[in-house]
């Protein structure tokens, strides 16, 4: 998680919206095995997560 959470509600948040955009980190991603795979989704959806955390942040 590059955007840390600042307080425990947004830890929760980035949760729910990392387990949200997991579908959507699949999309695109490929691996030469299923660890390289599993490694890119999870990256791709943690960038997503992050980002929607930074746009809860600007609707505060």
């Amino acid at each position: 998680m590059s955007n840390k959470a600042k307080t425990e509600t947004e830890l929760q948040a980035w949760d729910q919206y990392l387990a949200a955009a997991i579908e959507l980190g699949r999309t695109g991603v490929s691996g030469a095995n299923t660890s390289d795979f599993l490694d890119k989704v999870v990256k791709q959806s943690a960038e997503i997560a992050d980002r929607m955390l930074a746009e809860r942040r600007k609707r505060s």
